[in-house]
């Protein structure tokens, strides 16, 4: 921590910045303020995506000292700004201002990890971090691999995705409980997004004996029991439908872009929740889900292999990757951005056969491009709706659905 608080430091000095938290009047025409901070070259950036409900949005948003970012936003969206809060925190996290610390705070852990300070005793092993220089006295704190941990902790340029992060917890990891120590901020956010979870703020010396002293008799509320939050409103079943839906959906019937708004009287964000109902029924249904996120499925007849994979915490985004499973050698990756308000975020790298596609929304600017990307979001719930089945599906194999 003092390292990393000393790095933190030097990089504010270097290229100072300030944090600000904005909130929105409901949702509608959220997305603008996104959009418009990636035309502002380099000198303000969404440092957290914090809530979005249908009352309120928020965000916060890092910027580099000297700007007065209340007055832009507020003249630039009048009618949408309710209340823009400069944050107590002394440097512009959460953005490139603090690229340089990430490199260095790598380095930093990476050599830790050399010289035994940090250890990873083997591959999906314990890690241990410690200060101590007896062996005897270092303790694990978690159970992973200590590469993976490295690259969480040094995320530190990385936009937050708060309510995301929360939906898995509460969706995926069964979490009922979330404490918040210091301060309330945080515990009133969760209330305002509908999770059905216990919360609880500790913001005193008694409170937290009192926690220390509850938590040994904290009960595990039984799974089938969590319900409440958006996602959980969709069912498996509804979840299956809405893709059978964008899986038989024609791509080559979109006609005008700006009128395309969902398929089949499914709005986007209907569209992206059933991806990750549905992926989260896959996973706790199958036994060879990997590492909390990620599903394999190989087709021996052809040399393929077929991941669907998920992380929440850093990118936000599902990701399809199809691989010759003798090589290894990746054959199409598509990504699609699952955060709230993102709407139809998505890229394509197709390899084979010499020809790559590689297309990202910010760029798609024909009607042909983003048929090209509807296809592969086919592709991808295609193969989510006949996982259990024999072989995988290729793009260009959906229209009758069966392999060549």
């Amino acid at each position: 921590m003092v390292q990393r608080g000393s790095l933190l430091t030097e990089a504010q000095s270097r290229e100072p910045g300030e944090m600000y938290a904005v909130l929105w009047k409901g949702r509608d025409g959220f997305t603008s303020l996104r959009d418009w901070v990636k035309t502002t070259h380099q000198e303000i950036w969404v440092a957290c995506f914090n809530l979005e409900t249908d009352q309120e949005a928020q965000v916060v948003l890092t910027v580099r000292q000297g700007i007065d970012i209340e007055k832009v936003l507020k003249d630039r969206f009048t009618s949408n700004i309710k209340r823009v809060i400069k944050l107590p925190i002394a440097l512009g996290a959460h953005s490139p201002l603090v690229e340089s610390a990430v490199r260095k705070f790598e380095s930093f852990l990476n050599d830790m990890l050399l010289h035994g300070s940090l250890q990873s005793l083997n591959q999906g092993g314990t890690i241990f971090v410690s200060d101590h220089t007896h062996q005897e006295q270092i303790d694990p704190v978690a159970s992973y691999d200590a590469a993976v941990i490295i690259k969480e902790l040094t995320s530190l340029n990385e936009p937050v995705r708060f309510q995301r992060m929360i939906m898995y917890l509460v969706n995926n990891l069964g979490v009922t409980d979330i404490w918040e120590i210091g301060s309330d901020i945080l515990t009133k956010m969760i209330r305002e997004m509908g999770f059905n979870v216990n919360l609880r703020s500790i913001n005193k010396p008694l409170e937290l004996d009192n926690a220390v002293r509850d938590l040994a008799n904290l009960g595990m509320v039984n799974r089938e029991t969590r319900v409440g939050s958006p996602i959980l409103e969709l069912g498996v079943n509804e979840a299956r439908t809405i893709l059978e839906a964008v899986a038989n959906f024609d791509e080559t019937q979109i006609n005008d872009l700006s009128s395309f708004n969902g398929v089949g009287g499914y709005t986007h964000e209907q569209i992206r929740d059933a991806i990750l109902v549905y992926f989260s029924h896959l996973f706790d249904t199958h036994e060879n889900a990997e590492n909390g996120n990620k599903m394999v499925k190989n087709d021996t007849e052809r040399d393929l292999t077929l991941e669907f994979s998920f992380d929440p915490y850093v990118s936000g985004v599902f990701v399809t990757r199809l691989r010759s499973s003798s090589s290894n050698r990746l054959l199409i990756a598509n990504v699609m951005s699952l955060d709230e308000g993102e709407e139809w975020r998505s890229g394509v790298d197709d390899t084979r056969d010499g020809v790559r596609i590689s297309l990202e929304v910010d760029h798609v600017n024909t009607l042909e491009d983003f048929k090209h990307l509807f296809r592969y979001a086919r592709w991808t719930c295609a193969n989510m709706l006949t996982w259990d089945s024999d072989g995988i599906i290729l793009p260009e194999e959906l229209s009758n659905r069966e392999r060549r």
